[in-house]
């Protein structure tokens, strides 16, 4: 048996803009799994009852970036330069294959950036993410995201792109 994580919501709590949010996070979860990207978190299950509506994931035991960071952290600080190696390889990986799915993540931070028991690096919850499908780059503006890891576009409130994802 595998162990999951659950995104659990409690209908009655949602508004309709968080319900919105939540049905487009499902479509790139979608879209994600359909298209396996050994970098980026596939949904496993979604289910809803006259209460909940849940969103099912794998769980990754070796938890978030930023607890690598505070956890593996060198004397000198921060992190080893092979580990920074894997790290930008295994995001650069996944923001390249969720991009060429046309879907801007628009949240890159180290919480989201989750470590396989292999030590391999996974790009995770797309509840902010935008689907060009649904919205054209002209249309996506905004602060969507965490202040502090925002592009500088996101500041200015320019249209956004894929370089969103990068900076």
């Amino acid at each position: 048996m595998a162990i999951m994580a659950l995104k659990v919501f409690r209908r009655s709590w949602l508004s309709a803009s968080s319900v919105k949010r939540l049905l487009e996070e499902r479509r790139v979860l979608e879209r994600v799994t359909a298209r396996r990207s050994p970098f980026l978190t596939p949904m496993l299950y979604a289910f809803a009852d006259e209460v909940h509506t849940a969103i099912a994931l794998p769980w990754y035991s070796g938890g978030t970036l930023r607890t690598q960071i505070v956890e593996r952290a060198e004397p000198c600080g921060g992190l080893a330069a092979a580990d920074l190696v894997q790290i930008g390889a295994c995001v650069a990986c996944g923001l390249a294959h969720l991009h060429g799915l046309n879907i801007l993540h628009r949240d890159v931070k180290p919480n989201n950036i989750l470590v396989r028991a292999d030590g391999y690096y996974v790009l995770s919850d797309f509840g902010l993410s935008s689907d060009l499908a649904l919205a054209p780059i002209s249309e996506l503006e905004g602060r969507r995201g965490t202040r502090g890891f925002w592009a500088p576009e996101v500041l200015r409130r320019e249209v956004q792109g894929p370089g969103v994802d990068w900076r």
